[in-house]
């Protein structure tokens, strides 16, 4: 494509890793996008950040489910979009984090948990195991805690939303 095209700037690999990280400023920036966003959605949410060095943005309230979603699925997205605004207004790099009362934090256990019990049994019983659909931010989750595991592998199979994780016997074939 040439540039005339392509209307962003030409990066190259080591301007774009010289980019500036996402820092306190833009985190009160992430927090009053989210608090226009739950205006406008009229729910009745509090926003408060995390502490001192967290990007981090905590909600809770009594509609913080809807902020959820089902399976985490509208706090996914509120986390896609508020980082493309983020990025595309500041021009740099990194990630504010949305958590709705502890929900990431006890779902990443959860999921981590499960993947070294999966991983037991592949271990145990030779055998491939599946991991039910799951987004690509929990599908990271499991490969990172099980990529030290010893006598399993695993990889990422199918297709849009419903992608998923395989734990296999590290020296078994596809």
């Amino acid at each position: 494509m040439s540039s005339e095209q392509d209307p962003r700037p030409d990066e190259s690999g080591d301007e774009q890793k010289q980019r500036e990280e996402l820092g306190d400023a833009e985190l009160f920036k992430a927090v009053r996008i989210m608090r226009e966003v739950f205006e406008r959605m009229g729910l009745d949410v509090v926003i408060s950040t995390g502490q001192a060095g967290q990007k981090l943005i905590n909600v809770s309230g009594p509609d913080s489910g809807l902020v959820v979603g089902k399976k985490g699925q509208t706090l996914d997205a509120l986390h896609f979009l508020l980082n493309r605004i983020l990025h595309r207004t500041t021009g740099k790099r990194g990630f504010i984090d949305i958590d709705v009362e502890g929900y990431r934090s006890r779902r990443e256990k959860v999921i981590k948990d499960q993947a070294m019990d999966l991983a037991e049994q592949v271990r145990s019983q030779g055998v491939v195991l599946d991991f039910d659909p799951m987004s690509a931010r929990e599908r990271r989750m499991v490969h990172i805690t099980l990529a030290d595991e010893p006598g399993v592998r695993t990889e990422s199979r199918g297709e849009g939303d419903r992608r998923y994780v395989q734990v296999l016997p590290e020296d078994g074939d596809d």
